[in-house]
């Protein structure tokens, strides 16, 4: 049975495929993301906020973007001088687009003190990007993650 962290697929952050109909382990899948909202900050662009409460652990949001490979990322780095990336790595020598196709994640500041922290789970298997709260998160209070991230 799977019934969330006891889950052996869970534990290796691999969901769950035509499971049973309780099943927790289907974030990515069932899209099961909070209620976010992106808005103005200040000194920083845009940010992404919580409109719920969020609790320690859970899934927040799907990254979602364009795959590109490395010579693409070296490419658009070269024509982007100055601008906002929105581009993350999934594995060595591949990366995650979120400038032109992309969920609202993008709008995710850094934060050395982060909230939110970036996993890598096989799904279908096709590797996904999602956050995931490092502590509660109170409504209308900003995510962060470490940009430092490293897959």
């Amino acid at each position: 049975m799977c019934w969330g962290e006891q889950c052996d697929n869970f534990q290796t952050q691999t969901e769950c495929v035509d499971c049973h109909s309780s099943c927790l382990n289907n974030n990515f899948q069932k899209k099961k993301w909070k209620k976010l909202e992106v808005r103005s900050t200040d000194g920083k662009g845009f940010g992404l906020f919580a409109k719920e409460p969020i609790p320690s652990g859970s899934f927040v949001i799907e990254f979602l973007g364009e795959i590109i490979n490395h010579e693409e990322y070296v490419s658009l780095l070269q024509d982007v001088s100055g601008q906002r990336m929105y581009v993350l790595a999934l594995k060595s020598k591949t990366y995650i687009d979120c400038r032109k196709k992309g969920s609202i994640a993008r709008f995710i500041n850094h934060s050395c003190e982060p909230n939110c922290r970036l996993e890598v789970w096989i799904v279908n298997n096709h590797l996904k990007i999602g956050a995931v709260c490092l502590k509660d998160i109170a409504m209308d209070e900003e995510l962060s993650f470490d940009y430092q991230w490293d897959p």
